[in-house]
C-alpha cells in the first residue's frame, strides 16, 4: 500500500488556493457540513498522522457506536482496522479526511462525520474530492462577486481574497 503520487500532484496543484474544501454535499449528493482545513502535504506528515488514528478510534469504544444506525449505503460505522487507511487531512473540528485502500489500489475518500458518529465515503477516488473542492470553491467565488454586487460594493479582481470574504470562508493551510 503507497499513498499515490497522483495525490500528491494535485495537492502542489492546488497547493495556492487561499479556500477550504467546503460542500453542503458529498460526491454522491448526501448532505455534509465540514471544510478541509487542513491538507497535509508530505508522506512523512501522512504517516505520522496516521499511525495516531489507532489511538483517536480505539477498538474498545467500538460497542459504544454499534447501535449507531446507518444512513446509507456510504456510511461505514465505527472503524478500528486503519492498516488500510491513510489521513491526509483534517477539517476544523479535527475530523479526519483519509484515503481508504481497503477497496483495492485506487483508494476512495472517507471522512469521520463527527455529527453523525460515523465514518463515511465522501467520494470515490483522490481526484473526485479534489475536483469536488475545486467546483466549490469556484462557485463559492462567483457566490461572493454576487454577495458583493447585491450590497452595492465595487468588485476588485484580487488574487488573494481571503481577507475579503464573509465570515463563512475558512482559510485553507497546506503544511
Amino acid at each position: 500500500m503507497k499513498i499515490p503520487e497522483k495525490y500528491f500532484a494535485l495537492v502542489k496543484k492546488y497547493s495556492n488556493s487561499d479556500d477550504s474544501w467546503v460542500a453542503d454535499k458529498d460526491q454522491f449528493g448526501n448532505p455534509i457540513e465540514t471544510e478541509l482545513n487542513i491538507f497535509y502535504k508530505t508522506e512523512k506528515q501522512i504517516i505520522k498522522h496516521s499511525k495516531e488514528l489507532v489511538e483517536d478510534f480505539p477498538a474498545e469504544e467500538a460497542e459504544e457506536y454499534a447501535d449507531t444506525e446507518r444512513i446509507n449505503e456510504y456510511d461505514l460505522g465505527y472503524i478500528t482496522d486503519f492498516s488500510k487507511i491513510f489521513i491526509f487531512g483534517v477539517d476544523g473540528a479535527d475530523c479526519q479526511f483519509c484515503m481508504d485502500f481497503s477497496v483495492g489500489e485506487e483508494p476512495r475518500i472517507i471522512f469521520w462525520d463527527d455529527a453523525e458518529l460515523t465514518w463515511r465515503v465522501i467520494a470515490n477516488t483522490i481526484e473526485d474530492f479534489i475536483i469536488r473542492k475545486t467546483k466549490c470553491t469556484n462557485l463559492q467565488n462567483e457566490m461572493y462577486i454576487f454577495w458583493q454586487r447585491l450590497n452595492g460594493a465595487k468588485v476588485i479582481k484580487n488574487t488573494d481574497m481571503r481577507y475579503s470574504y464573509p465570515c463563512f470562508f475558512v482559510p485553507i493551510h497546506i503544511i
